[in-house]
């Protein structure tokens, strides 16, 4: 007895030993992201903005806020600990600072602030009534006699009618050429503002809908990934390749050629215990403790 409480004692140490290098294993990783940081381009604007981030955990997710609230977006990693993502500025949002954020699996965040620039024009001043002034009623210019009648002999240019047609006098003789020279005045005092338009209809906002799928159905609007571009939905559509069916969808973002390989990095420290030698060694004193109690208990 005293022997099979033994391995049972080297068994369970082993298990604990495994557990905590796994922590280990997770926590350098986490470690190596460094400080989050993201980046706007543009930070101010009125539609749509794209988020550069470095130093997160991306293995676990990019969660982008605005103002505090989860907004839908379109995240590329590179499985590292960058990422990029695509939102569009959500309706009904006044004008002014708004605060984005973007948040990984462990809770590490990074802020910066985008400014909604506000699209209405100034009110311009109220207009000034005139009141209390009338005239005199006028004289036809083709009433020669101003008795307010059309006479036939008012017919001038004798076509059967007696109206603004027959005000016109005969062709004068051709001038001469006048001067050619331009002459630019000075640039005027800027006009008042005109009033406000109608307010626009409201818009439609993008739906991440994730890796396409051939068996589910897309609305408009709807943006999925497809052979590492970005294709957005202007059509309903059910089983349309993205990459084969323009009528139904467009592409948003394309997805770049490979750059030129890098310089050699100088080598790195050791590293830890990796997964695959770490449960290689685990089998092994798995199979010596298993030959230990069959020792013991043959013995």
């Amino acid at each position: 007895m005293k022997r099979i409480s033994s391995a049972i004692l080297i068994v369970v140490t082993v298990f604990l030993l495994a557990m905590s290098l796994l922590g280990i294993m997770a926590t350098t990783v986490h470690a190596q992201a460094g400080a989050p940081f993201i980046k706007l381009s543009p930070n101010s604007g009125f539609s749509a903005v794209t988020i550069s981030g470095t130093g997160f955990s991306v293995w676990g997710g990019i969660t982008i806020y605005w103002n505090g609230a989860p907004i839908p977006a379109i995240i590329n990693t590179d499985g590292d600990s960058s990422f990029t993502a695509i939102i569009s500025v959500p309706d009904q949002t006044s004008p002014g600072a708004h605060i984005i954020t973007a948040v990984d699996e462990y809770k590490d965040e990074a802020r910066a602030t985008f400014r909604v620039i506000d699209m209405t024009g100034d009110t311009g001043p109220p207009g000034i009534p005139v009141t209390g002034l009338s005239g005199e009623d006028g004289v036809n210019c083709w009433d020669l006699n101003a008795n307010g009648t059309a006479d036939k002999a008012e017919d001038v240019n004798g076509d059967g009618n007696v109206d603004i047609m027959d005000c016109r006098g005969p062709q004068g003789e051709q001038g001469l050429p006048g001067d050619s020279t331009v002459i630019e005045g000075a640039e005027g005092p800027p006009g008042p503002a005109g009033p406000p338009g109608e307010p626009g209809e409201d818009g439609l906002s993008i739906v991440w809908k994730g890796e396409w799928d051939e068996d589910e159905e897309y609305a408009v609007y709807n943006a999925v990934s497809y052979g590492g571009s970005t294709y957005i939905a202007i059509d309903e559509s059910a089983e349309a390749n993205p990459a084969e069916s323009a009528d139904k969808w467009d592409l948003m973002v394309l997805m770049g050629e490979a750059g030129e390989p890098g310089e050699q990095g100088e080598a790195g420290g050791g590293g830890s215990v990796g997964t695959t030698g770490f449960f290689l060694g685990l089998v092994a004193l798995i199979l010596i403790a298993g030959s230990m109690i069959k020792k013991w208990t043959i013995g």
